[in-house]
């Protein structure tokens, strides 16, 4: 990376990459679990030659991280283990790093990258408890699955991830049912499992498909 790039490189939205090619989410995405976990990250780079990015995470005792999830199990009443979440994003950085918080405390996770593949799968899957859906996609956006979810599946629960700029489009869309990148504290886990716990609200029709 060159000094400049270096000095943006864990800025939200910030990428060296062509439109379309990239959110610039990963990073700050991957710094926010890392603070959230205690720990922090380090970029060692040579211009020409190559980066390497070290995620530091704090050694905790057994005893803590069993009453932590004994915490989180309490606060939830989830049966987490027979909870199947389907996330929908086209990023596949972002994507694999929040299947991994989700996995780490227990859900079953399906990953897709497309709107389309999520609906296929939802066809083709017996159980899924709840779909968490990137607000601002190619194609079909976070809004258009909605909707056809809410058509096709109207008891399963939808959460959405967004961290797109204007969010006039998400209006009327609860703050509960709206989870912002990059993740902050346990926000993530917290909406989920009130989520599986309350079931699926309609979506208001003043809400706008993502046109780009």
């Amino acid at each position: 990376m060159t000094k400049e790039v270096l000095a943006k490189a864990f800025e939200l939205f910030f990428t060296t990459k062509e439109i379309g090619k990239g959110s610039g989410l990963g990073l700050s995405q991957v710094l926010g679990f890392a603070k959230q976990s205690g720990g922090g990250i380090r970029i060692e780079t040579r211009y020409g030659e190559g980066t390497s990015v070290k995620v530091y995470l704090p050694r905790a005792a057994e005893k803590s991280v069993l009453e932590g999830s004994a915490l989180i199990a309490d606060t939830a009443r989830v049966e987490r283990r027979s909870a199947v979440i389907l996330l929908v994003d086209d990023d596949n950085a972002v994507r694999d790093v929040t299947a991994s918080i989700l996995e780490e405390i227990g859900y079953v996770v399906l990953k897709v990258s497309s709107g389309g593949a999520a609906l296929d799968l939802l066809d083709q899957h017996a159980k899924i408890d709840l779909a968490l859906l990137d607000f601002a996609m190619p194609g079909m956006s976070g809004v258009d699955v909605a909707r056809q979810i809410q058509q096709n599946y109207p008891a399963l629960p939808i959460l959405f991830v967004t961290g797109y700029a204007d969010k006039t489009a998400l209006g009327d869309v609860g703050e509960e049912r709206i989870v912002k990148k990059p993740f902050i504290d346990d926000e993530l886990t917290t909406k989920v499992n009130a989520a599986l716990i309350k079931g699926a609200p309609r979506l208001s029709d003043k809400i706008a498909p993502l046109r780009r």
